[in-house]
């Protein structure tokens, strides 16, 4: 088994307070299984889970730096922000990958539950190692019956799970951790409270079908004792993405696909928490990171986003209604680095060039070998 260290920025000038040993694809390993073309020649419904996972990416990087830097003000402990008192939360991760982003939050927050997910069991297989090598206890689990200790002394759960994106396979990861939940030494669960992706938006990934599991596990709330306007707590529920898009007119899909399934859309820049010279040393130049929340009342008619009055319009209401939400549950998240979700910053192309064929330098993508 390959291992490599892995760094989390934990300060704005680069300096890291946490590592992790994660296993692997080797560099060389890695490149030919991305470039295998016997299986895919020809066959335009090539489904199987591709291997881009069986690396660590800059979105991951950065997304861990994000969670490194904010985690602790949008997912404060349970008691604080919670009528359930002890209910215990769940942090899912999509498209796992090696689990450097869900490693962090298993780190971060001690006090919550983490489920990392992912389509390949290569990449699943990669996590429970990294897991073993860190001696953290981990339960390997499908949709219907997981292995691994887990005793009702143990107050939170570490999971890894195969998960596709759709709809019957994410009812099924809602039943497991309703499952697990019940084993836990505080037995209330307290539903999803953020769900966490890196490097997913890349060419062929359906966004619709991400984002609609997003939706479906943020609204799952957990245990009917917890049961209120958003599931007895204050503290938002939330989706955040981070990524450099690789999807022609990706940032604008993504958005429609958003306002569609009724969440409201920000973005986070980057030079928010992470210094200028550091962000251009480590090749994440085009680099972002979106936060997605669910509105109580979604958009009307999302294809009127065309007309650039009302595109604004709409992103300025949203950047407004998630401040209003982070003041009201009287976090201590810094909402001025909030950003409407077409703002460019520097190295990055969200607005109009984005679409048009030349739109993309060749100084703004991640270089790495």
């Amino acid at each position: 088994m390959h291992y490599e260290e892995f760094e989390v920025i934990t300060a704005a000038n680069g300096a890291p307070s946490l590592k992790f040993d994660l296993a692997c694809a080797t560099a060389r390993n890695h490149y030919i299984r991305c470039t295998k073309t016997q299986d895919k020649q020809g066959n335009d419904n090539y489904n199987s889970p591709c291997s881009t996972g069986l690396r660590v990416y800059g979105g991951a990087q950065v997304l861990a730096a994000f969670l490194a830097r904010f985690g602790r003000d949008l997912l404060p402990h349970t008691a604080e922000h919670s009528t359930c008192g002890d209910a215990n939360p769940w942090v899912v991760e999509l498209g796992c990958g090696c689990g450097l982003v869900g490693f962090t939050a298993t780190e971060l927050f001690p006090e919550v539950s983490v489920m990392f997910t992912d389509a390949s069991v290569d990449c699943l297989n990669l996590v429970a190692a990294s897991a073993r090598r860190h001696g953290l206890p981990m339960i390997q689990a499908d949709a219907n019956n997981f292995t691994g200790n887990l005793g009702t002394h143990m107050h939170r759960a570490v999971v890894s799970c195969p998960l596709e994106w759709r709809k019957e396979d994410t009812i099924q990861l809602i039943s497991l951790i309703e499952q697990l939940s019940k084993s836990l030494r505080c037995q209330k669960n307290g539903g999803v409270r953020m769900v966490l992706g890196s490097d997913l938006l890349y060419y062929r990934v359906d966004i619709k079908l991400l984002l609609t599991t997003c939706k479906c596990l943020l609204q799952y709330s957990g245990d009917a004792a917890c049961s209120g306007k958003d599931g007895g707590s204050l503290a938002p529920r939330l989706a955040i993405l981070s990524h450099f898009m690789r999807i022609p007119d990706g940032y604008k899909k993504l958005q429609l696909a958003a306002y569609e399934l009724g969440f409201g859309i920000v973005r986070v820049p980057i030079e928010a928490f992470i210094d200028v010279n550091v962000i251009q040393n480590r090749g994440w130049n085009g680099i972002s990171i979106v936060m997605l929340f669910l509105r109580p009342f979604p958009h009307a008619d999302s294809h009127s986003l065309e007309v650039s009055k009302s595109h604004r319009q709409r992103e300025e209401a949203d950047l407004a209604e998630i401040k209003g939400i982070f003041s009201e549950a009287h976090l201590p998240f810094q909402s001025e680095v909030l950003a409407c979700y077409s703002k460019k910053s520097p190295g990055d192309a969200l607005d109009d060039g984005v679409y048009s064929a030349n739109g993309c330098e060749l100084d703004t993508l991640p270089f790495r070998f």
